[in-house]
């Protein structure tokens, strides 16, 4: 043993217990330099790897190998709980030194009653007696441990911000807590905490992240007193193929399925087994038999949890090494989107659909060392925006994807051609990178983006008919003419700008970014001269392929606008589509919604600086974690979309709608339910041809889903039955239902089943 680490294990007894990792983790580097391969169990981010060998234990980094895991990390994500799990099976070639150092160490991380820290050390005190009385001490006070799954979520939290609603200045230079956590005095990244933040998914991490619950606000103004009232379940016992459906709306239940329609959705969460991925596919809601329900459910066909996508082979050739932890699921906000893009810690972007997709999964791997934190998708699904953490540079970036939805066999509303960048309804074929901007911050944890043009890619128009995307031929001058032309039957068709919104959490901070060189220079391309289309048909992996790496060509790289301070934003929001009334929405911890006009992003005008400004606010909540779309429920219904947000206050225990006319804003009603534990996210349900505001909660500490409904049920296409809400038809809410989960849901993302 070199003479070195003789002296430090000596010493060991001078070390704070907060440090005794540093003495095993010198041992391990010692012992286990590359070869050997013992067997091991791995704690990263708080999700545990059984079975797992340790590859090599270096002086920078452990690598560690197993059916689910592959990976070179830093010692500093490990952490004193990872590194004292790694040591726990190999101990017993420890001198006893190192077998002090690590009881010392698992009694700091509250592990003192576990079998394996008896059973070391009943050996230590065999060997060196006089241990006992060294060690007694030291299991009194432990340290609390990092990155516990099982974390009580109303813990008092590490990142704690004091907020004043009083201080919304955008100018504010005030310290933050949470800036401190990340930020040094001198503005510089701490990179062990950002390191550990990149890469912890677990439970008590997402829970920090999202910032404080009710009660470590001090309870709730109008807490929760009241259960929303709940239809009872019926069984329709021939429904889904004789293994009985469920309904809670309409009846008799018919033989006829009707004009059937369905949504189904992923959900993410923090699980409790370290094998879970942390992602599952649910039913929110479905109508046939001349019956509705919206009580959430696993999905009766196709598989459930977890997400079937993940067992098929493409996903797993995908990321042989191991996906990681689910980040963020986007879908397009401005038409039907049939997959979501998933991000993972591992940087792989991959798709999951429901039951009809016809799509084995598309994938893009980011390069090493690009951990995403937040994924938006441009309203009509031409582009994937994924922020991103650089743990090697310690920098914050912007990826830019261009996504293709092109098979003859996906259906009319695919392209029959690989048309990256343009409209289509999401059944992704392929995602290609085209490279990064860098963001004027190190810490995104927020997005939101838009393009100018807010009609459906469903349809376009061929000589004045209805036309499907797979009959167009951009290889025909006059068809592209009618695309690039003011007065073309396509003209409004592609956006030619847009733009998107990124906060920091961690610094304070909102970046405006134009996408308009993006979008203006996709529609060069396919629409104007036949050289520059057939540049298009070039379409491949290469950078200088079509669409070009902006290292190749940057002509359609977009720009940051501007940048400026907001205090504690905690999620943000843009309306689809452009004009003078294009809007930003940016939420702040304290309960304030902040309305930002955007001048010429919003339109093929040129964008300044100086167009972008604060305009109004809305108090609506506290801790709002989630800003989401009251997407249009048709049927001559007025149009929400643009007109409407819906906020989760995760402070308040509280759901908050947001009307806005002009200039202004004001919150037209709030849902507050007993059942809701810990909102964090929520979604409104695409619907099809029966009419029906339903919304999805997460409920994060609640560990569960929950389904309510703010209007009538209407079968439009099967009767046109109507059904209002709660027992008297006059409620304002009702609740469909919850389904629990093994862990703590925090995203929901679906789509109509076509």
């Amino acid at each position: 043993m070199p003479r070195a680490l003789i002296l430090l294990l000596v010493m060991v007894s001078l070390i704070p217990g907060s440090e005794r990792s540093e003495a095993v983790r010198i041992w391990l580097v010692d012992t286990y330099p590359e070869g050997a391969a013992p067997a091991v169990t791995a704690q990263i981010a708080g999700t545990t790897y059984a079975n797992s060998t340790l590859v090599a234990a270096r002086p920078d980094s452990v690598q560690l190998s197993g059916s689910n895991l592959d990976v070179a990390l830093p010692w500093a994500l490990l952490g004193d709980a990872g590194i004292c799990q790694l040591a726990e099976t190999l101990l017993e070639s420890a001198p006893a030194t190192v077998r002090e150092s690590w009881l010392m160490l698992a009694t700091a991380c509250g592990r003192a009653e576990s079998p394996a820290f008896r059973r070391i050390r009943d050996d230590l005190v065999r060997l060196d007696p006089a241990a006992a009385a060294r060690l007694a001490p030291a299991k009194s006070g432990p340290e609390r441990p990092n990155a516990d799954p099982d974390a009580d979520p109303d813990a008092d939290p590490e990142v704690d911000p004091e907020v004043n609603p009083d201080e919304e200045d955008v100018d504010s230079t005030e310290p933050d807590k949470a800036v401190a956590s990340m930020i040094d005095a001198q503005g510089k990244v701490i990179r062990s905490a950002y390191l550990r933040s990149a890469y912890d998914y677990s439970a008590s991490a997402i829970g920090k992240r999202l910032g404080p619950t009710a009660k470590q606000l001090g309870g709730t103004s109008g807490s929760p007193k009241a259960k929303i009232w709940e239809p009872p379940i019926q069984i329709f016992k021939a429904g889904h193929q004789g293994a009985g459906q469920r309904w809670n709306i309409g009846g008799p239940p018919t033989n006829d399925g009707g004009d059937y329609s369905s949504t189904h959705g992923q959900i993410l969460y923090a699980p409790d087994a370290g094998n879970d991925p942390g992602v599952d596919r649910v039913s929110i809601l479905e109508q046939s038999h001349n019956t509705f329900t919206y009580e959430p459910t696993p999905t009766w066909w196709g598989g459930s949890h977890p997400e079937p996508m993940l067992a098929t082979k493409s996903w797993k050739d995908a990321c042989p090494k191991g996906l990681g932890s689910p980040v963020a699921i986007a879908r397009g906000s401005g038409v039907w989107c049939n997959s979501g893009i998933i991000a993972f810690t591992s940087g792989l972007l991959g798709t999951a659909g429901t039951c009809t997709s016809g799509n084995p999964g598309t994938f893009l791997k980011l390069p090493p060392g690009k951990v995403p934190s937040a994924i938006a998708l441009t309203p009509h699904n031409e582009f994937a925006l994924v922020t991103v953490w650089d743990v090697t540079s310690l920098k914050g970036e912007l990826a830019v994807i261009a996504l293709d939805c092109s098979a003859p066999t996906l259906g009319a509303h695919s392209w029959a051609k690989p048309n990256p960048c343009l409209p289509n309804v999401g059944s992704f074929t392929s995602m290609k990178l085209m490279g990064f901007i860098e963001l004027p911050f190190a810490t995104p944890t927020g997005i939101a983006a838009t393009g100018n043009r807010s009609g459906s890619p469903l349809w376009l128009k061929l000589a004045g008919k209805n036309a499907a995307p797979k009959e167009i031929d951009f290889a025909k001058q006059e068809i592209r003419d009618s695309f690039a032309s003011r007065t073309g039957e396509n003209a409004k068709f592609l956006s030619n700008s847009g733009y998107a919104v990124v906060i920091s959490r961690f610094e304070n901070k909102a970046a405006f970014i134009d996408l308009q060189p993006l979008f203006q220079h996709v529609g060069m391309m396919y629409c104007t001269t036949d050289k520059r289309y057939k540049e298009t048909r070039g379409y491949g992996p290469d950078p200088k392929q079509w669409p070009c790496d902006f290292s190749v060509d940057d002509q359609p790289k977009p720009v940051v606008v501007k940048c400026l301070r907001v205090k504690a934003p905690t999620a943000v929001n843009v309306t689809i589509g452009g004009d003078h009334e294009a809007r930003a929405h940016i939420a702040t911890e304290s309960g304030i919604l902040q309305i930002w006009q955007v001048g010429g992003l919003a339109t093929d005008a040129p964008a300044t600086s100086a167009g972008i400004a604060k305009i109004g606010t809305v108090t609506i909540g506290r801790n709002p974690t989630c800003l989401a779309y009251v997407k249009d429920l048709g049927w001559g219904q007025p149009a929400s979309l643009n007109k409407q947000l819906i906020a989760v206050c995760r402070g308040d225990r509280e759901v908050v709608w947001i009307e806005f006319t002009g200039q202004d804003g004001k919150v037209i009603r709030r849902l507050q339910d007993v059942r809701l534990t810990d909102p964090v996210h929520a979604e409104i349900a695409d619907a099809h041809g029966t009419e029906s505001g339903i919304l999805t909660v997460t409920d994060f500490a609640g560990r569960q889903i929950v389904n309510y409904r703010f209007g009538p049920v209407v079968f439009h296409t099967n009767g046109k039955k109507r059904f209002d809400m709660g027992p008297d038809g006059k409620a304002e809410f009702e609740c469909g239902g919850s389904m629990s989960f093994p862990g703590c849901p925090y995203m929901v993302s679906g789509t109509n089943v076509n």
